[in-house]
């Protein structure tokens, strides 16, 4: 689980603390997004029983099952509202051959990537993350956690980085040159 200074960050990205004009231009992104910060980062799931159900891995389409390899401990849910939608919160043991445990990630096929982005960024601007945005993905990455944060068009998905992945990370970070902001 992530430490209560980054959880309580993240959990500020929740659509109520957001600028209306961001739910309201982009409120399946915002609705998304706080699935996102009450599954992945809270570990608390609350989603209405006519938003979605939990699955079993059979279930998962084979793309999907592919994603979920490696938890012994995964929970899948299927989402109907606001969008179709996949959850996996999960503790994947080990690490991928690249230093990433993957902890959670919803996919989707309909993220707005710009406001997905900036809901995140505005809760993680208290601890000062090295961020990009580019036209198809959002990182952000949070070095004294070890603890990455990707944004596509079709995922949002919470890492954490083993400590060698994490200062590489951090070398590459402090190489770069400074990020547009979101």
């Amino acid at each position: 689980m992530l430490s209560s200074a980054l959880l309580t960050a993240l959990l500020a990205a929740a659509p109520a603390s957001a600028p209306e004009s961001l739910v309201r231009n982009a409120p399946v992104t915002a609705q998304l997004a706080a699935m996102f910060v009450s599954a992945c980062l809270d570990g608390k799931l609350q989603m209405r029983p006519d938003q979605g159900r939990e699955i079993s891995r059979r279930e998962l389409s084979s793309f999907d099952r592919d994603d979920a390899q490696g938890s012994k401990s995964a929970r899948y849910f299927k989402i109907f509202k606001p969008a179709k939608a996949i959850l996996v919160m999960a503790d994947y043991d080990p690490p991928r051959y690249d230093g990433q445990t993957y902890l959670c990630m919803i996919e989707t096929s309909i993220l707005d990537l710009k406001a997905a982005a900036r809901l995140i960024s505005l809760a993680l601007a208290d601890l000062r993350p090295a961020q990009t945005l580019s036209e198809t993905a959002y990182e952000a990455f949070v070095p004294q956690e070890g603890a990455r944060i990707y944004v596509s068009r079709t995922q949002m998905a919470l890492s954490r980085l083993d400590r060698a992945a994490a200062d590489r990370r951090a070398a590459r970070v402090s190489k770069a040159p400074p990020a547009r902001k979101p």
